[in-house]
């Protein structure tokens, strides 16, 4: 045999000991972290290889890795598809969103693939909403505001009324 083929020969060996070329799965960013109320994209890119004719990739929250998530994040998740990639989307962040995200693409042909993940973190708004509860010393400060604006009216119309 000539070298050509055992080049050959030896390539075609190392495809098939490979099993399922995963490699082609890729998901960005590997990690990425947000505020509440932020909006983030994690990008799953996949090439199909001329054996594998289809593929229906999906993203997973993990640990639960067989469940796929839809729109049951109370909406606030939108998801974008092409022939080669599926662009995840989450609106409106919330703290409990932080965790690691994993694209698996499964094949027509041949085993799922899955990507390295993504590892979200969601922090702690950046501009902390204002409490629905009104506060004791909030209520005390308005009401000794609302008195100092009643004797200020109080005294000018008392001026008035001796000086006209």
């Amino acid at each position: 045999m000539d070298r050509h083929c055992l080049l050959v020969l030896w390539i075609f060996f190392l495809q098939v000991l490979a099993g399922p070329d995963c490699q082609r799965v890729v998901q960005n960013p590997p990690s990425l972290t947000i505020h509440e109320g932020d909006y983030t994209t994690i990008n799953c890119t996949f090439q199909k290889g001329s054996e594998r004719l289809a593929a229906i990739a999906e993203f997973f929250q993990m640990p639960d890795d067989k469940n796929p998530l839809n729109n049951s994040m109370d909406g606030r998740v939108t998801f974008t598809s092409t022939d080669m990639a599926l662009v995840m989307t989450i609106h409106e962040a919330v703290i409990c969103d932080s965790g690691v995200y994993l694209c698996k693409v499964k094949f027509y042909k041949g085993e799922p693939c899955s990507s390295n993940g993504t590892r979200l973190t969601v922090l702690a708004s950046k501009y902390p909403k204002k409490s629905a509860v009104y506060s004791q010393t909030e209520m005390i400060v308005d009401v000794i505001r609302l008195g100092l604006l009643a004797l200020l009216v109080l005294l000018t119309f008392v001026l008035l009324c001796k000086f006209w």
